[in-house]
């Protein structure tokens, strides 16, 4: 091909892609003079169909009017440039590519370009001329694919949010499947009841991990019921508690509870304020004073809004969430509360069967200790080992808890018709008791004490203040048998701010702790108590039967002695035998145990303010020997001839 006829090529050719694609503003014009009056073409849309150079116009200034406002860069790369062997044919392809900029997010488009050149009469025209894309348009309207594109990347951009959105709510459940496992986990490991309370505080902690905003959480154990047992899980508490309310006419108390449902409520303020000063009335929270007030507790009881709140109820238990911003929970919100109740609800199943394992194992460890004093009750065969046997109950209350450093266990034995008493309390290793024998006195806790026992009460406990504590101490700090307690356990027991006594009463004693703990003794303490005090009742029987026949024995024994006595005297023949008497009252006497070193002495003459002669017998003395005793000789026979001569029966000093 000549030098001429190539560059006349190159110019239609770079004419016919300045005007139909490149330059928008380009003169339509110049095509008379390179295109084919028979000219046939496609555009890159699915309708672009041209069959004249009329139309081949019409089809640009389209283009042209869709792209007024969008920025174009085009990049060519050519396909491939063959020629007819007569050089009167030429075809050009192309791969353009556009990258269209309409404000948003740039794009690229892709076009494969095909031209074919004839050459006549010295001039080269395009006869067609073929534009395609990947993606085929719709419509002439849309010759660039702008509109498709659009569409294609909302598409896009539509599936990109359902499956962020999507992905969002895998990635929540996740995110709630794993705090609630957290909750199973600590559940499972419960080893023990007292181990619900991990339970509650992870329930809590995962609960404000999932953003839930709270003040509280509560968890009620006791549905179906007016009252309220439950444990609470608070900002404005160091560690969750549990509380008895009882109920009250309250719009609080109002609220249903219907198992498997969210039953939410939202409450006023001065509802908010009226309940937290029944809370405080029942010593269950202290309003602080600003001085002393936590941001979490200042923000909880200043907040002027009231008090939403949502309860989750399943068969056994219930969860309750609020705020005092008095902002109700979501659907979505409700719904995972629920979840959690049926977790929380297969914890406290666990919580159940070990409080119920545990209650046996201590029933166990209870009846043991009870036969234990049974065993030794029976085992006593003289009166004196009661000793041993409060010995022993106060060391199986405190193996089973009830009495321990700051709790004491004592044992009060009582006289009937008298007010007399003994008081026995055991060392702190218990290997010994000691015993107080005291009477009635009067002291604030003392007459509490006989009151409820007089008025026939099996059971009494109450607290005291500390005055009334220490005035009972002093009677028996003041009391003989306690002389020898050190100085620092006095002032021990005169410092211990709190004094809560319960006692368990029978006819003939009672069994009581004395706590000096601000936590007071529960009811399973009450009970042990009372077990304690039946079982040591029936000791404390055998101890009064055996008491009883030891004086019947005694009594016999007294009476054969005295009838030793008696048939020695009726013996006698002569006076001197008087010695023989004396000697056999000695021996008697000695057998009675109611000699140690001493002797006995017969009078058997007696003057006033003379002497008075006396038969004695010692183990000193081998026979009986007839003394006189001067009555002024000092004043042993003194006190006794004065105590003779105003006919005192019975003389001891």
């Amino acid at each position: 091909m000549t030098n001429e006829k190539k560059i006349g090529l190159d110019k239609a050719y770079h004419d016919f892609y300045q005007i139909g694609i490149i330059d928008q503003h380009a003169s339509l014009d110049i095509l008379d003079k390179i295109v084919s009056a028979d000219f046939m073409g496609y555009g890159t849309a699915r309708d672009e169909e041209v069959h004249s150079i009329d139309q081949l116009k019409q089809m640009i200034i389209r283009q042209r009017r869709q792209s007024v406002g969008i920025d174009m860069q085009f990049s060519i790369v050519p396909v491939l440039r063959k020629f007819t062997s007569e050089e009167t044919t030429a075809v050009y392809v192309d791969d353009i590519t556009i990258v269209l900029n309409t404000g948003d997010t740039p794009f690229e488009l892709a076009v494969r370009f095909t031209a074919v050149f004839e050459y006549a009469a010295t001039q080269w025209k395009v006869v067609h001329m073929h534009a395609s894309v990947p993606g085929q348009n719709e419509g002439e309207t849309d010759t660039w694919g702008i509109d498709e594109w659009k569409r294609r990347n909302a598409e896009l951009e539509k599936q990109v949010v359902e499956k962020t959105a999507d992905l969002k709510i895998k990635n929540r459940e996740l995110e709630i499947e794993a705090a609630l496992e957290r909750v199973r986990s600590v559940a499972n490991a419960m080893q023990s009841s007292d181990d619900l309370l991990d339970v509650i505080t992870i329930v809590g902690q995962q609960l404000e991990k999932l953003g839930l905003q709270f003040d509280s959480t509560n968890f009620r154990i006791n549905v179906g019921e007016k009252d309220w047992d439950l444990w609470i899980y608070a900002k404005w508490l160091d560690a969750p508690r549990q509380w008895y309310v009882p109920y009250i006419d309250h719009p609080y108390f109002t609220t249903k509870e219907v198992a498997g449902e969210v039953s939410t409520m939202v409450f006023s303020k001065q509802d908010r304020d009226s309940f937290n000063q029944y809370l405080t009335e029942l010593k269950l929270i202290e309003i602080p004073d600003d001085a002393t007030m936590a941001a979490s507790q200042k923000e909880y009881f200043d907040s002027g809004k009231g008090f939403a709140w949502s309860i989750a109820t399943g068969k056994k238990v219930s969860l309750n969430i609020a705020n005092s911003q008095a902002k109700p929970y979501t659907e979505e919100e409700n719904a995972l509360l629920m979840r959690f109740t049926i977790a929380f609800e297969q914890a406290y199943t666990r919580f159940l069967d070990l409080q119920k394992a545990e209650a046996q194992a201590k029933e166990a460890q209870i009846e043991a200790a009870l036969e234990k004093i049974r065993s030794r009750s029976l085992a006593m065969h003289r009166s004196d080992e009661l000793k041993e046997v409060i010995i022993e109950v106060l060391r199986k209350l405190e193996e089973l808890g009830v009495a321990m450093e700051n709790k004491s266990a004592i044992i009060c034995l009582y006289q009937e018709g008298s007010k007399e008493f003994e008081q026995w309390v055991a060392s702190p290793e218990h290997s010994s008791a000691h015993m107080v024998r005291a009477t009635f006195f009067d002291s604030k806790i003392h007459n509490d004490i006989w009151d409820a026992r007089n008025n026939g009460t099996d059971f009494y406990a109450k607290s005291y203040t500390v005055e009334e504590k220490n005035a009972m101490f002093q009677f028996f700090f003041d009391h003989p048998d306690l002389g020898s307690i050190p100085e620092n356990e006095k002032n021990w027991l005169r410092e211990r701010q709190y004094y809560e006594l319960a006692c368990a009463f029978e006819k003939h004693s009672a069994v009581m702790i004395a706590n000096f703990t601000a936590e007071l003794l529960d009811s399973g303490v009450h009970e042990i108590l009372k077990r304690f005090g039946k079982v040591f009742e029936q000791a404390y029987i055998r101890f009064l039967d055996l008491q009883k026949a030891e004086a019947q024995a005694k009594e016999a024994q007294i009476e054969a002695a005295l009838e030793k006595v008696r048939s020695r005297s009726l013996a006698m023949r002569k006076s001197e035998e008087l010695k023989e008497v004396v000697a056999t009252v000695f021996e008697k006497m000695n057998e009675l145990h109611f000699l140690t070193d001493g002797g006995v002495s017969i009078v058997t003459e007696f003057k006033q303010f003379e002497y008075a002669a006396h038969w004695v017998k010692a183990d000193s003395v081998g026979a009986p020997v007839l003394v006189k005793f001067p009555h002024n000789q000092n004043a042993v026979p003194t006190d006794f001839m004065l105590a003779k001569s105003n006919g005192t029966p019975f003389y001891s000093k």
